[in-house]
């Protein structure tokens, strides 16, 4: 099976991609002590990989907890690259997920 992998910090997300089954995730805070682009440049290369050679359906789930407006233009980039996925004809489904005070809430974009 192949995988790309970033384990989460306790300033930056963890991050899956699940290239056998169209499985994306992204989670938790992003407020890196480096440049947002440094950290981000992997997961980029790993995303134009993936949108190379999409399954027909792909499932991201997205868990923000925190992320700051010096990183916005980072994640901006990386939801433009999984557009393209569903540009190409193929199924993207998006599970957002947030807090919303005690109330776990989620949304589903198709």
């Amino acid at each position: 099976m192949r995988k790309f992998e970033v384990n989460q910090t306790a300033h930056t997300p963890y991050f899956l991609i699940d290239f056998d089954n169209g499985y994306i995730m992204y989670k938790g805070r992003f407020i890196p002590d480096m440049d947002p682009f440094d950290f981000m440049r992997p997961i980029h290369d790993a995303i134009k990989d993936y949108a190379a050679f999409p399954r027909e359906i792909t499932t991201l789930d997205v868990y923000y907890e925190y992320v700051n407006t010096g990183n916005l233009h980072t994640l901006l980039e990386m939801f433009k690259m999984f557009k393209s996925v569903a540009d190409q004809g193929h199924e993207l489904i998006c599970f957002w997920h947030f807090d919303d005070e005690n109330d776990d809430v989620t949304f589903c974009f198709v």
